[in-house]
């Protein structure tokens, strides 16, 4: 197959924002707040048994956020500088920001759109590292990673009623430390689909990928896939896709035919099921993801076996989208309506029980080649009276599927086989009145890389677990304190050891 250059296609699809009609009005909802902190911890650098030196550590954390809920234009995002400092010298003055921002503006009415995306947020360099879940603990192990994003796309309905769209998503990662070079992915979407509402859908997609890390030549996937999807009642759908897939790794090449199929299945509001199965030049790959909610409990099991690249997991990490927080978004979507302030109350929530958005999951694993990625993720989230409590498991198999194109580079990759991690958290939030609750935390998470360098050898392996149990006290509508205390170890065959006891107390102010 000939590849497309998507740049011209980004350029043609994005001349409608230089001169966009006039977006119709609508108020800018911004927020301001500013937190408070000082954390007494007995190891402030993470160092082993013997070396530990305790430190006083105070951060403050404003944070600004706006939402535009406009006809034409949607912005909704917040942005936080956590700034630190160490009172007895273990570690400098220093800044770490984490930000959430998507935009979605309608450019030319029922034709040309665009999508923006930004993220900053605070990961780790090695999965087998240790990972602290708070950002004002020194580790040479963690690193700030910044992803941005534009996806300009036309879309339409042609006169028999079906439908068309031409996409443009364009990606990039970059990293504060760790010596990483910057991540640009491109892929462009082409997909015709016919008349919905019929017994028999047909459609025709083709899509384009390059992953480019720093300087070196691309990863380059192109797929060409036909589709028959077969409406059997309004609330269960099948299909079949059948195509061809050329791909270029750099320093090998596979292509030829994929087929597959799978369903979705919407019986109610509260559940849904959706699964499909293809067979590629790997094996299967499969995806699934099924939601069912009660009044009272939200279950949620997502999962699935696919081609990526480190760019995908970092943009998947950046974007805050974990089992708990999907499966508190389902449980909470009667009760608070609006997506706004269920967000805000879920990043509350997560921020109070310890499990916020330094700690969602699996990490993601840098290497410059083609990964193949499998995945399970079940999680739970209970609401009653005065109790929420969240359960959340993952498990995550990373293997390489190409050599490396940067070879000088962090590679979590060079010498494995693969790198499996599992783990999962628990969290109580306990109601005692109408201004006081308790909360308590569990989250633990194991690494386990299989050495192909050497025959017999042992696997690297390391283990962190963190517990956590706080009280927080509403002083206004507007002000709120908690107190807490927090214990965290982490164990390695490869890596320094650590032990970490630690007294937190936050004080937060909302201004509007």
């Amino acid at each position: 197959m000939a590849r497309i250059g998507s740049a011209p296609v980004a350029l043609a699809l994005s001349i409608g924002t230089l001169f966009p009609p006039c977006v119709e009005s609508a108020e800018w909802q911004p927020t301001l707040s500013i937190g408070t902190s000082a954390t007494l911890s007995d190891n402030a650098l993470l160092r082993p048994h013997g070396q530990e030196e305790a430190d006083l550590i105070i951060s403050a954390s404003p944070t600004i956020a706006v939402n535009k809920n406009g006809a034409r234009l949607k912005v909704k995002g917040s942005y936080t500088p956590w700034f630190y400092t160490y009172l007895a010298g273990t570690g400098e003055t220093t800044v770490r920001n984490t930000m959430d921002g998507v935009a979605s503006l309608e450019a030319v009415e029922n034709l040309v759109y665009v999508d923006g995306r930004a993220n900053i947020y605070q990961s780790f360099i090695s999965p087998f590292g240790g990972q602290p879940n708070d950002p004002g603990t020194v580790s040479s192990n963690r690193t700030e990673v910044a992803t941005l994003g534009l996806s300009p796309y036309i879309r339409g309905e042609l006169a028999g009623g079906s439908r068309y769209e031409l996409r443009d998503d364009v990606n990039y990662t970059t990293f504060r430390t760790g010596e990483r070079p910057d991540l640009l992915s491109n892929a462009v979407i082409g997909r015709w689909s016919g008349k919905g509402g019929t017994v028999i859908v047909p459609g025709i997609e083709y899509n384009y990928t390059s992953t480019q890390f720093g300087s070196q030549p691309a990863f380059v996937t192109q797929l060409v896939r036909a589709r028959a999807g077969l409406n059997l009642s309004t609330d269960f759908q099948v299909f079949a896709t059948g195509g061809y897939e050329s791909n270029d790794f750099v320093f090998s090449r596979q292509q030829g035919t994929i087929y597959g199929g799978g369903f979705d299945w919407k019986p109610s509001p509260r559940t849904s099921v959706r699964a499909s199965v293809e067979r590629r030049f790997f094996g299967n790959s499969y995806d699934f993801d099924a939601l069912y909610r009660t009044r009272l409990t939200a279950w949620k099991l997502r999962g699935g076996r696919s081609v990526q690249t480190s760019q995908q997991q970092f943009q998947q990490a950046g974007s805050g989208s974990t089992g708990i927080r999907d499966a508190l978004d389902s449980l909470l979507s009667t009760s608070i309506p609006d997506p706004v302030a269920r967000a805000q109350f879920i990043n509350q929530l997560l921020i109070q029980s310890g499990l916020g958005s330094f700690l969602n999951g699996p990490t993601p694993v840098y290497s410059p080649r083609v990964l193949l990625v499998e995945n399970i993720e079940p999680s739970l989230a209970i609401q009653g009276t005065r109790t929420t409590l969240t359960f959340s498991v993952f498990w995550r198999k990373t293997k390489p599927l190409s050599d490396a194109v940067a070879t000088n580079a962090v590679d979590a990759l060079a010498g494995l086989n693969d790198i499996t991690q599992r783990g999962g958290s628990i969290s109580l939030i306990h109601k005692l009145n109408s201004k006081q609750s308790a909360d308590a935390s569990i989250y633990r998470i194991g690494t386990k890389g299989a050495n192909g360098a050497v025959a017999g050898a042992a696997p690297f392996e390391s283990t962190q677990s963190m517990f956590r149990v706080g009280l927080s006290q509403q002083i206004s509508t507007q002000t709120s304190a908690s107190v807490g205390l927090r214990w965290q170890t982490f164990n390695s065959n490869s890596v320094t050891n650590f032990q970490e006891r630690a007294v937190l107390v936050t004080l937060t102010h909302s201004f509007f």
